[in-house]
């Protein structure tokens, strides 16, 4: 429930649900540290910034072969795909999850992330200017792996409305989606996701 509504919570919730049939002392750990993390951050909410403009922005992230000890693959290295949208200023959409085929480089990884992506952001565009009778601007789908976006470019983007925007990896917000992060980055990565606190 918990990784359905906070994006701060998706990897770690994944990651726990994931270690289910292997469970030990150090899971256990992991929970309670889950659950401090929470009481500590009853206030954070996802407000839609009153007046902003009707756009849609999206951060796509994959971390490569880091899911080693999965006991539903077990020695086969999986992949986690991330992304988050937002709409108005604020979180719509996001998911963090185990990739069901095992990429054999980074680049294969960050495109099943890219292509995940591109059926949920096409469905959302559809919904909104369906809903709200608009015509939105091209959506920003920000990706860290230049080869994937030229991949990507070159036999999708003509035909939907998304503008892939090369970002370094350092500032690349789905990260928080694929994997563990240090305090300090995902302090950073959390400011970016709850921007109104």
């Amino acid at each position: 429930f918990a990784s359905i509504l906070r994006p701060d919570l998706s990897f770690a919730v994944s990651a726990l649900a994931s270690a289910v049939g292997c469970w030990g002392p150090k899971h256990d750990k992991a929970v309670s540290r889950v659950l401090r993390y929470i009481k500590g951050t009853l206030g954070r909410q996802i407000i839609f910034r009153h007046g902003a403009p009707p756009t849609l922005e999206a951060w796509v992230d994959a971390s490569f072969a880091n899911d080693i000890y999965s006991p539903a693959s077990p020695g086969r290295a999986k992949s986690r795909s991330g992304c988050v949208v937002f709409f108005m200023g604020a979180v719509l959409w996001f998911f963090s999850r185990r990739q069901t085929a095992t990429a054999v480089s980074t680049c294969e990884a960050e495109l099943a992330a890219l292509c995940l992506a591109a059926r949920g952001i096409i469905v959302i565009r559809a919904t909104i200017e369906y809903v709200f009778s608009i015509k939105l601007p091209e959506t920003h789908v920000h990706e860290d792996n230049v080869s994937t976006i030229s991949i990507f470019a070159k036999r999708v983007v003509d035909r939907v409305e998304l503008y892939l925007e090369p970002t370094r990896t350092r500032d690349q917000l789905a990260n928080a989606l694929t994997q563990s992060e240090g305090r300090q980055r995902h302090t950073d990565s959390v400011a970016k996701l709850f921007p109104h606190e």
